[in-house]
């Protein structure tokens, strides 16, 4: 909604710059392999550090609720090669912690291409690269691996259903784009449907769709909902 009332495409991507790098409180650490340093940071790893000078640094850091994130530069061209920010699926969920991660996606999109938001889970390598930009990451996921990102249990049930259906084309913590950041735990755009995390108030956007939280919704009328769309 900021970003309607303001779209300057310049002052985001500065914000987004800064997101990345202020946290880092200007900490660097040399690094052998720009590829290497993202995959480490995006599956959740300790990046390796050089033992000598390279010209490539990342800077780590992380939120107050124990998100963290990173970027790889390349020293003497002042320019970020890279933002990586990654929700490790592999330890105990944390409601507060997937809050940071949607929030400094939301802002380090405006990096574009030099952005990697992603999970621990769903993350595949990049190619390893010593100069130049890293290539624009590829994700690859099955339906289970997306669905592990689902924060509420009772949306995975309901979801799995109509997954189960046919109805494969959803998409995570979509959002709504309301003054709260409010997100869509399952969302299947086409369709305009949607599951709310529990005990969410509906969001005052996206006003065509039908969104309930899981105890709006059982199975049957969910895929039903889907089949016939928002009327």
């Amino acid at each position: 909604m900021h970003y309607l009332a303001h779209p300057d495409d310049q002052a985001w991507r500065a914000l987004a710059l800064t997101t990345s790098l202020a946290p880092g409180n200007g900490h660097t650490l040399p690094v052998d392999d720009i590829g290497r340093a993202v995959d480490e940071l995006a599956f959740g790893d300790v990046v390796q550090p050089s033992d000598h000078e390279t010209g490539i640094a990342a800077v780590t850091w992380t939120s107050q609720s124990g998100q963290h994130g990173g970027s790889i530069l390349e020293r003497g061209r002042a320019q970020i090669l890279t933002a990586i920010v990654s929700h490790d699926t592999s330890i105990e969920p944390d409601k507060a912690r997937w809050t940071d991660w949607l929030h400094l996606g939301n802002i380090l999109q405006f990096l574009d291409e030099n952005a990697v938001i992603t999970t621990t889970r769903t993350y595949s390598h990049t190619e390893s690269a010593s100069t130049g930009p890293v290539p624009s990451t590829q994700f690859s996921s099955s339906d289970e691996d997306l669905l592990a990102d689902v924060f509420d249990a009772a949306a995975i049930v309901l979801a799995e259903h109509a997954i189960d259906a046919g109805w494969s084309d959803f998409e995570v913590a979509f959002p709504a784009g309301d003054a709260d950041d409010t997100p869509i735990e399952v969302a299947w755009p086409a369709s305009k449907v949607g599951i709310l995390p529990s005990n969410v108030a509906r969001p005052t956007t996206l006003l065509e769709w039908d969104l309930r939280s899981p105890a709006g919704w059982t199975q049957e009328s969910l895929v039903e909902t889907l089949e016939q769309g928002v009327r």
